[in-house]
């Protein structure tokens, strides 16, 4: 009779989010990044520049390309490299609208790197974070800024630009106001452009909102461009009279998102001015929870929040959200002169990064710097700024208290910020008229990947992974660019690709499970690691129970031993029926019929994974004995005589019928005692028997006794002999360690020297003759081995040594080499750095002098060594300051004289920690004592001698206040009456006529002109107020006078 239990099937998707580290990824941080720079208010007296600051996330070289010229870099990582380029020496800014030109810029490393990039000029400033070609896309809603105080001004437009970076790539920009060449808006401008050109276009009115697009590109090409946003030069807010240049890179529509944090700025009291621009119609926009209206697809919300207001801003759909810093007279106090418009696009709050270096610029008329940061609160103590903990910066946000922020000032250079939960963070600063404003980084995609694993059976539980059970794997990532995958499973098996695919855990263990998604084979592809945890278990269980029965019998069989185990799923019973069953055991009846029975039974572990099947064979009609043969388990090798083996309590009313493997029966076969011969070549030896009743008993079922298993004992064998010699001539140290094999494992090993240590290893021996006996306790053999241990070679120098004289006075890089032999290699000297190829001993690290040290080898064995380390002069420098430098100007001189060590000399400046030749972007020669066009501040110098010895020293180049002075004599046509100054001037004037009344006030210098006529000759007087910075701190002065206007 045949018994089954079948098992239904199920089918169960486990699902689970994950975050996990980038690798490449679409992040700010790239390898190849091409920029451009937008018009600027350019001037006589106030040319512009641009600058490209480059941070190192790795060690990095690579190259600036633009207008035929390469700049090189190679930086370490975490440090910064910036390169400036007056338009004066290349103009690299647009200064035209709607035309294609060449002048972006390139920058190719081969690390990963962050770019910012800055326009500046004095009094109007901005910078932007760049992103890399791998973050870019093909439709961008611009974000920019119009805010005229009266008339338009073509020192006022709104400005995009367009960078291409491939070939025939044909782009439509759809304005939202009228261009300054008449292009109306909602028109269409279209062209294409090849890998770095460009296209600008400026508008007398507000481009926010403008959609560009590529139009011939497909999903996976580099069809792609960067697009960047602002203005030429404007005011912020109604209550602003100073203008400033806005300067920001859009980002991708893909990259936008719903949620965003206001961080009111540091330093102001003037309140910020915050755009929320649409990607789709009937977007609705709520600030801290209260719904402001609902705007259409490139439109825009304009809010003013208050100083220190934060404000939490979600959208229903993706939104880019952007804040306008406010002109300097929009602060309460009337004489702040700090701070101007800055255009800084917000990163969604999911779009976080771990960490990152930025440029806080010094030298180029930034005085105070800033950082807000927000995160997690429940990961504010993670949080480092420049390697401190700043945990008691940051607040709740109002509203949203999982959330907090910090507003913190900051020294000019370099500054790092790390968090392994994630952070955004944004720099800003300001001077004089001034400020700048940018994205410190960010990762602009989400997160989140859904992964599934799918069986045939029901399992409990997420990430749930069963040990050899084929798996069906896939995976949906929330960013549905990447569409190629590859699997590493972890656990050794080939990386397999696809978005779902099988694979089958064959071990046990915790298997780190990563799925490369890609999205494409193109050069601007991107990639990223999403990794997670798996752990297999093996489920196993023991079926205890008897493998012979007698005919119908109920037998019961116990689960023990069990591992991951829950409880078992009977796949069949044969040759029987179930009579009960418990967690624990099953009871089966066997039939009579049957002459073998079958039990198969799965195991099933506590989250539902399947185990391998058990199988056992019942052989029914024959019962278990519980006794074994009696008689040795162990024989010695080779076999020569026969053993006994005999039944435990053996009855004259049974007969015993004996069966062996590995050997034969000699004599006794059908009675309760045998004799064996156990074969010389078997692999394996076992014996059990079978008892029968006799015919005139009641019993009609035979018992098989348990097999009893015996081992063969091979001959003893010294299977090697290792010896160490003494570690010094007549001394102990040496040893001998002998492996033996065969026998009982049950030895005696008697040395000579040490009758009592019954130890395979002797220690501590001095050079001699040495006897080891070895016993088997069983009586299966017996050796003896003498065993000589020698004395080691003497240590000695051949030769005289080779001397090193230091290079440097005060260093220690003196050193000498020569030649070893004897003893025990390597060789070293102790105390000091030393260096062992084989054949010489090198020994570096002394200083100038005599020494006297001892050389030691790998044994401690010494030998004293002496000899003399010869040296030079120290270097010495001395500054000069060799003239000031105007507040804010670059006309400083400093120079340096040395003496020392050994020339010819070489010079490398710095400045707070910034390489002057390519923080000025001129050509600073090595070989230059004098460091000229320089800002204050103070000056690191590096001085290296011929020997590459170096000195590293610093200097300081003050500022000073400007010189002022007023002429007496004002003739209209020779040009404006004004402050003659050696240094750029900040002044208010006024002029009064004889009788005290103002006939003019500004900032330009007056031209003689009174109400539209020419003033009369005469005496008039003037006041004038000028400002400056001098080291940081502003100061105002006031002259007074009289001149005499001639015509």
């Amino acid at each position: 009779m045949k018994h089954k239990e079948r098992l239904m099937i199920f089918f169960l998707c486990i699902s689970f989010l994950v975050s996990f580290r980038a690798n490449a990824q679409l992040s700010t941080l790239g390898r190849e990044f091409y920029v451009g720079f937008m018009e600027n208010n350019k001037t006589s007296t106030a040319p512009d520049q641009a600058l490209i600051s480059i941070t190192a996330n790795e060690d990095a070289t690579g190259t600036l390309t633009y207008g035929g010229n390469l700049i090189p870099f190679a930086l370490t990582k975490g440090k910064v490299f910036t390169h400036a380029i007056p338009s004066q020496t290349y103009d690299l800014l647009h200064r035209n609208s709607e035309v294609i030109e060449s002048k972006s810029l390139k920058i190719s490393s081969s690390g990963d790197i962050a770019v910012h990039a800055f326009n500046l000029r004095t009094n109007s400033a901005d910078g932007t974070v760049v992103l890399p070609i791998t973050s870019l896309g093909k439709e961008y809603f611009v974000t920019a800024h119009y805010n005229p105080k009266s008339n338009t001004s073509s020192d006022l437009e709104s400005t995009l630009l367009v960078v291409a970076i491939e070939d025939d790539t044909r782009v439509e920009v759809t304005p939202t106001t009228s261009t300054v060449k008449g292009n109306p808006a909602g028109n269409p401008l279209i062209f294409t452009l090849n890998a770095g050109q460009t296209y600008q276009v400026k508008s007398e009115g507000d481009l926010t909102g403008t959609r560009v697009r590529v139009i011939n590109g497909t999903d996976g090409d580099c069809k792609n461009v960067a697009v960047f946003g602002g203005n030429k030069m404007t005011y912020g807010g109604s209550c602003g009279l100073s203008g400033d240049h806005l300067f920001q890179q859009a980002f991708p529509v893909f990259t936008w998102g719903k949620s965003f944090t206001h961080i009111p700025l540091l330093g102001r009291t003037s309140g910020e001015i915050v755009k929320v621009l649409a990607s789709e119609n009937g977007t609705e926009v709520i600030v801290n929870g209260q719904s402001k209206g609902i705007i259409n697809q490139g439109n825009f919300l304009q809010m003013e929040f208050a100083k220190d207001e934060v404000a939490i801003i979600d959208t229903s759909k993706p939104t880019a959200v952007s804040v306008i810093a406010k002109s300097m007279e929009c602060n309460e106090a009337s004489n702040d002169l700090f701070g101007d418009p800055f255009l800084l696009t917000y990163n969604p709050n999911n779009q976080k990064i771990e960490q990152t270096i930025f440029n806080s610029l010094s030298g180029t008329g930034f005085i105070n710097h800033f950082v807000n940061i927000l995160l997690k609160t429940s990961s504010i103590s993670a949080t480092r700024l420049n390697n401190k903990q700043i945990d008691s910066e940051f607040k709740p946000v109002p509203g949203n208290p999982q959330l907090s922020f910090a507003r913190i000032k900051l020294a000019a250079g370099p500054n790092s910020i790390s968090n392994p939960d994630g952070f955004i963070a944004y720099a800003y600063g300001s001077g004089l008229r001034s400020s700048y404003g940018f994205s410190a980084g960010a990762n602009l995609e989400s997160t989140k990947f859904e992964a599934a694993s799918n069986y045939d059976f029901e399992v409990i539980g997420d990430q749930v992974a069963c040990m050899n059970q084929e798996g069906i794997w896939s995976i949906n990532p929330e960013n549905e660019n990447y569409t190629l995958f590859t699997w590493n499973f972890g656990d050794g098996s080939a990386s397999v690709n696809g978005q779902e695919v099988a694979h089958t855990f064959k071990s046990e263990g915790k298997f780190q499970v990563k799925v490369l998604a890609s999205s494409g084979s193109a050069s601007c592809g991107v990639e990223r690691n999403f990794v997670f945890e798996v752990e297999v278990k093996k489920v196993s269980v023991d079926l205890i129970g008897p493998e012979s029965t007698c005919s119908a019998l109920a037998t019961t069989y116990t689960l023990e031993n069990s591992s991951n185990f829950d409880r078992i799923i009977l796949e069949a019973v044969e040759g029987g029926e179930i009579v009960s069953q418990t967690e624990k055991s099953i009871t089966i009846l066997w039939q009579e019929a049957s002459e073998e029975g079958k039990i198969v039974a799965i195991p099933v572990a506590e989250n539902g994974c399947l185990g391998d099947a058990i199988v056992k064979t019942v052989k029914l009609g024959v019962a278990q004995s519980e006794d074994s043969p009696i008689g040795p388990t162990q024989v010695c090798g080779p076999i020569l005589s026969e053993v006994n083996y005999e039944v435990p309590n053996a009855s004259s009313q049974k007969k015993y019928e004996w069966s062996i493997v590995g050997g034969e029966i000699k004599s006794g076969q059908n009675t309760s005692k045998v004799e064996v011969l156990w074969g010389i070549n078997s692999p394996e030896f076992s014996i059990f028997y079978t008892e029968t009743p006799l015919e005139n008993t009641t019993e009609a079922c035979p018992k098989i006794s348990k097999t009893l298993v015996v081992d063969k004992i091979e001959p003893l064998k010294i299977n090697t002999i290792n010896t160490t010699a003494p570690n010094c001539p007549g001394e102990g140290g040496g040893s001998i360690v002998i492996k033996v094999s065969g026998g009982s494992g049950e030895l005696d090993i008697i040395w000579s020297h040490v009758p009592d240590s019954n130890s395979g290893t002797a220690d501590n021996l001095k050079a001699g003759l040495y006897k080891v006996t070895v016993k088997d306790r069983s009586g299966c053999g017996i050796l003896v081995q003498e065993i000589e241990l020698k004395e080691p070679e003497n240590l000695r120098l051949i030769g005289e040594p080779e001397y090193f004289p230091i290079t440097c006075s005060g260093a220690s890089d003196g050193g000498f080499m020569v030649k070893v032999l004897g003893g025990f290699p390597p060789y070293s000297v102790e105390g000091i750095e030393s260096a062992w190829d084989g054949d010489f001993l090198t020994v570096s690290g002394l200083a100038q002098g005599k020494f006297s040290l001892y050389l030691v080898d790998a044994k401690g064995c010494s030998l004293p060594v002496g000899g003399e380390i010869k040296g030079v002069q120290p270097l010495a420098l001395n500054f000069v300051q060799e003239s000031p430098r105007c507040p804010g100007g670059n006309n400083g001189s400093l120079s340096v004289v040395v003496t020392g060590g050994v020339p010819p000399y070489k010079y490398s400046w710095a400045e707070s920690g910034v390489s002057v030749a390519s923080f000025t972007g001129r050509s600073t020669s090595n070989s230059s004592a004098v460091l000229r066009a320089i800002p204050s501040g103070e000056y690191t110098v590096t001085v290296t001698d011929f020997n590459g010895c170096s000195l590293v020293s610093y200097g300081i180049v003050e500022e000073v206040k400007p010189q002022v002075r007023m002429p007496t004599g004002f003739k209209p046509q020779d040009g404006s009456f004004k402050p003659v100054s050696n240094c750029y001037l900040d002044f208010r004037m006024q002029v009064f006529n004889k009788w005290g009344q103002v006939v003019y006030w500004g900032t330009e210098g007056w031209d003689g002109m009174l109400k539209g006529k020419e003033a009369p000759v005469g005496t008039y007087s003037y006041r004038v107020i000028y400002q400056f910075p001098v080291n940081g701190e502003f100061q105002v002065e006031e002259i007074h006078g009289g001149f005499a206007l001639i015509r």
